[in-house]
């Protein structure tokens, strides 16, 4: 049971609008005489929550791609009872295209613009799923939005405004049989292909969890920490509820708003909110997830809140929680960036989980790393993987954003597909994976290579995205001439993709030969000999960081000039921000500068100090996001060089950075289990140990140079 083996029948509603936003309501009661293992299927056009005898049970469907859907499969036997039985499912239709004047709401759900429930399964021994016997109401007491304020863009929109009929007696009418869906190994010969092709999720369901707030004043609710939920509100009386929603506290001066302290008294909620009206009794719980650290109550009339709560949603991220890096600072460091990185995990990855909730693949190539390191679950790496694939079209390149309902390009992010493949391959080695998507590494370079100023990688009108220093003019550079960064970045993907063709038994010689010619153009044309550094461009009328660290990271300077070039690199106004440290780091590690680490983590460290729960977008006082994944890298720092553990090509490695501290011990994820390590130092001696999955060993590097190939226990030096 489970997939799909014929063509599935949707129900729908005779009511139902085409290409509408609306909520709709479909129930079903069932007599029980015993609870016996249950399982149900799920599909819906475009979202559904999943009540059974009035409890939450489920939430879906997982979030699919512009050409495949995806059912999810759920045990509802805990929800069960002997007696009568009530299933209600809240279906959210979405349209297509936006209203006038208007963004689309959940720009990263994939839609058809039908009304659309489809069930199937088992009650014990019975079958059980969606037919005529179901009964549908449209929610007319309800619209979704959200209000233009002190600023105009928001992808989620998903906001909340009631009429005082909200939640009271719907208009229930039969069901109708809709359009059909099919698993993709059914039997559709002869056949057209429907808008509706299925397959069973790949991902696990996300948790929900009941969450208190741990304070309130003067009508601001403080969950603690950012977070991500569904938010639960029991009222009565009669007047009007506005709930809004914040990451932080911010100020207002002249206009404008900056973030200082987060958590400050003084500091204002300002935010997106829900609008709801009471007459009467008044039961709300949100279709979608919001996000927030703070929300604000305010009332009009005589309205009292009986209850207000959350269940707090998320992927279900385990990790290990034994981690003492030598110090509560750095240990909060690290419990921020694992919280950052939980806000951003959901049916896909996310930049920002308040304002967009888009997978990009700048941020999901630094989060997927993260999450390796974190566990052993590699189920939403490759989901994120496959839906950047499945975004590719022969000719061009990947989005820069997938899936969304609104097509972005941003060319360089097209490279950090291929660092993804390159990062899986040599963690898992597996050739089946690579193969799968080795295409739309070979189309994307064919792109660059079609675009190309000699050598060099041209300005096109698309969005050249790099980076948010204030000197960049939309993330980028400021000169409209061909871009040293991605040249460089070209150069280290076409080596990388050589490297997966290997691994896959194939030769593609022409690549590394670009690669080189990439490298000495932009050389001969970008270095500045009066400074010894890159310029942005040809042009030589302004110096980023940003090629520097490339320029090592491709190799195309080593040894004692890559670690002048980055020492000089320091001098420059246009610096790097904190999201952009991670590809810094690796520099700097490449030359044997890694010592500057504990240097830039005190921008970090910073950020905790100001209150953030979560790691913003920038450090800025302007910063927009308050919480962006691609900033949480000391999860790899801490774990990858203050505890040192790696793995790649088979093997693990033990090179723990020992720096100042006088201690650090954690487990750190690895394919083959978790490595457990515990080091010390004092007045000069080292000892180190070690506890390694059965029957694994780890090539320890001691902090005198010294490597051998060890088993569990404690070493010295």
């Amino acid at each position: 049971m489970g997939k799909i083996k014929q063509i599935q029948r949707m129900i729908t509603s005779r009511e139902a609008v085409q290409n509408e936003n609306a909520l709709y309501v479909f129930k079903k009661r069932t007599e029980l005489k015993t609870v016996e293992a249950s399982t149900l299927c799920l599909y819906a056009d475009a979202r559904y929550k999943l009540y059974i005898n009035g409890t939450l049970a489920a939430i879906g469907p997982c979030r699919r791609s512009s050409e495949v859907g995806y059912y999810d499969k759920v045990d509802i036997t805990p929800y069960l009872r002997v007696g009568t039985n009530e299933f209600e499912v809240r279906v959210l239709q979405l349209a297509v295209k936006p209203e006038p004047e208007s963004w689309l709401l959940l720009e990263s759900v994939m839609r058809n613009g039908n009304l659309a429930l489809c069930i199937w399964g088992n009650l014990g021994t019975e079958a059980f799923g969606t037919d005529e016997s179901w009964v549908c109401a449209k929610e007319e007491n309800v619209r979704f939005g959200f209000e233009q304020g002190y600023r105009n863009y928001n992808a989620v929109q998903c906001y909340e405004f009631t009429s005082a009929d909200y939640g009271k007696e719907l208009r229930f009418l039969p069901a109708v049989m809709g359009g059909e869906i099919y698993n993709l190994d059914s039997d559709i010969r002869g056949r057209t292909i429907s808008p509706n092709p299925v397959t069973e999720r790949p991902i696990p369901m996300m948790y929900f969890a009941k969450k208190e707030f741990v304070n309130e004043t003067n009508g601001v609710y403080d969950a603690g920490y950012e977070t991500c939920g569904y938010v639960r509100l029991r009222a009565s009386g009669k007047g009007e509820i506005k709930l809004t929603y914040t990451e932080s506290k911010v100020f207002m001066e002249n206009g404008k708003r900056y973030k200082r302290r987060r958590d400050a008294e003084d500091g204002i909620v300002l935010g997106d909110c829900d609008r709801l009206k009471v007459d009467g009794a008044l039961d709300f719980e949100t279709f979608w997830m919001r996000t927030f650290r703070y929300i604000q109550i305010e009332t009009e009339g005589e309205v009292c809140i009986d209850s207000f709560d959350f269940l707090e949603t998320g992927y279900p991220l385990t990790t290990y929680d034994d981690y003492d890096f030598g110090n509560e600072t750095d240990n909060k460091v690290f419990a921020v960036s694992v919280n950052t990185l939980r806000r951003c995990m959901h049916e896909t990855y996310v930049d920002c989980p308040y304002y967009e909730q888009l997978q990009y693949t700048m941020d999901t190539n630094q989060q997927m790393l993260f999450t390796y390191q974190l566990t052993q679950d590699r189920a939403l790496p490759e989901k994120a993987i496959d839906d950047f694939a499945k975004s590719y079209r022969v000719g061009g390149l990947t989005q820069s954003r997938f899936p969304t309902n609104t097509v972005q390009f941003i060319p360089g992010f097209s490279l950090f597909l291929i660092y993804m493949l390159h990062i899986h391959a040599k963690r898992f080695g597996d050739k089946s994976f690579i193969r799968k998507y080795i295409h739309v590494a070979d189309g994307t370079l064919q792109w660059f290579e079609e675009h190309m100023d000699g050598y060099m990688v041209a300005r096109t009108n698309l969005w050249d995205f790099i980076d948010w220093p204030k000197e960049f003019v939309d993330g980028c550079y400021p000169e409209y001439a061909p871009m040293s960064v991605y040249s460089m970045m070209l150069a280290d993907a076409l080596e990388k993709t050589a490297e997966l063709h290997a691994m896959l038994g194939n030769s593609v010689p022409s690549y590394t030969a670009l690669a080189k010619k990439i490298k000495a153009d932009v050389k001969a044309r970008c270095y500045d000999e009066a400074t010894g550094l890159y310029a942005d461009t040809p042009l030589k009328g302004h110096f980023s960081q940003h090629q520097q660290f490339w320029a090592v990271l491709c190799g195309m300077e080593t040894g004692e000039a890559a670690k002048q070039l980055l020492l000089r690199s320091e001098q420059l106004s246009c610096k790097a921000m904190i999201a952009y440290n991670y590809y810094r780091l690796r520099a700097y590690e490449q030359v044997g500068m890694y010592d500057k680490a504990d240097e830039i983590m005190d921008t970090y460290r910073g950020l905790v100090a100001l209150g953030c729960t979560t790691m913003p977008e920038h450090e800025r006082e302007d910063v927009r996001s308050e919480c962006h994944a691609w900033s949480a890298i000391a999860l790899y720092e801490f774990t990858a060089k203050v505890l040192g553990v790696t793995y790649a090509d088979g093997k693990i490695y033990v090179k723990p950075h020992i720096g100042s501290r006088p201690y650090a011990k954690g487990t750190v994820a690895t394919p083959v289990g978790g490595v457990y390590v515990s080091w010390k130092q004092e007045n000069g001696a080292f000892e180190i140990e070690l506890k390694l999955p059965e029957g694994e060993t780890a090539i320890l590097t001691m902090p005198d140079g010294k490597e051998m190939t060890v088993q569990s226990g404690t070493y010295s030096a």
